[in-house]
């Protein structure tokens, strides 16, 4: 995870669009930005793109043990 501050301002790349965007979620270590938030509550599983946008989410993968 790589967060950047630029004019006072935090950014994070997010894990679906790649691009810094300033607000979003964070899921375990993941940041997912409010657009493609937005875009995956809203998209339909017969979408040709569901399926992208899921295999990148999988990367979210939790490999840390939480006690």
């Amino acid at each position: 995870m790589t967060i950047h501050k630029k004019d006072n301002e935090w950014s994070e790349p997010c894990i679906l669009c790649e691009q810094e965007k300033k607000e979003g979620i964070h899921i375990l270590e993941a940041f997912l930005c409010k657009e493609c938030e937005r875009e995956v509550v809203r998209m339909e599983p017969e979408d040709p793109a569901y399926a992208d946008k899921i295999k990148k989410l999988r990367k979210i993968r939790s490999t840390t043990l939480f006690s």
